[in-house]
């Protein structure tokens, strides 16, 4: 009797005993048991990025945009090349991260770009993403060349607006120039220079004598005739152009950054 009974419960508890093993996995040799859903983990490599997009700033700078869609990635690579077949490695990034932006560290020359990025984790590498981008031509470097053909745009437009040309002044072209410097030096636009001076203080430093002035700049434009366009579209600085009481202009230029000082 007390046979059968060992028997009867033993039996009973085998049901029990297999449904406590199903959730576990023997691990062969060690005689240890793991969660089942911990033994069937399988790592792969990451997912690759989609839609890279590139936008050039029109000075130096290319700023890269993806959709990251991994979720088990490490870190990001973004790869560089300047014929779109031999890439050199631009820089590893963090996981997760959907924008990077290059500084060439010195206004862009024209021509193309091509960029690739890729998620990267330890089993290994997804595949790239990949874009190019068309640098637009830099314009001329010689601020005296530059300076020649803004005036003669500025003066094209108050003629069709009945008003005499204005005559160039080297006082006028020095504070021009010195703030155009000022704002390449510091990647900025802005009618004050770093160290707080204002467009009347550079004047009036220049040696200048006035009683009218005024002040147009404008950054990221290639040329003298896509500058003066930019400001004849925006009512302020075409008003400044337009001004009856100045008659001297001096112009500065520097990476794109330009400066016209008008005064009267």
């Amino acid at each position: 009797m007390k046979h059968s009974l060992r028997l009867v419960l033993k039996h009973a508890l085998m049901p029990v005993l297999a449904v406590m093993l199903a959730g576990f996995t023997l691990l062969a040799g060690q005689g240890q048991f793991m969660p089942a859903a911990q033994a069937l983990t399988v790592y792969q490599s990451p997912a690759a990025p989609s839609n890279l997009r590139a936008q050039f700033d029109g000075l130096q700078k290319i700023a890269l945009k993806w959709q990251d869609n991994a979720t088990n990635e490490t870190y990001q690579q973004i790869w560089v090349s300047t014929d779109g077949s031999s890439y050199s490695k631009l820089a590893n990034i963090g996981a997760n991260v959907v924008g990077y932006v290059q500084d060439l560290g010195k206004p862009a020359s024209a021509g193309s770009l091509y960029y690739a990025v890729r998620a990267v984790n330890s089993v290994g590498t997804s595949s790239f993403a990949r874009v190019k981008i068309t640098l637009s031509p830099v314009a001329s470097t010689s601020g005296s060349s530059i300076a020649t053909e803004v005036l003669t745009e500025v003066n094209k437009f108050r003629v069709q607006n009945s008003l005499p040309p204005l005559s160039n002044s080297t006082q006028l072209q020095q504070a021009a120039q010195r703030h155009s410097d000022n704002m390449a030096a510091s990647s900025t636009m802005s009618h004050n220079c770093t160290d707080g001076t204002t467009f009347s203080q550079r004047i009036s430093q220049s040696g200048y004598i006035w009683r009218s002035i005024a002040e147009n700049v404008a950054a990221g434009q290639t040329s003298a005739q896509q500058v003066v366009q930019a400001w004849i579209n925006s009512p302020g600085h075409r008003a400044n152009m337009l001004k009856s009481d100045v008659r001297d202009a001096g112009i500065g230029y520097n990476n794109r950054y330009w400066t016209l000082d008008l005064a009267g």
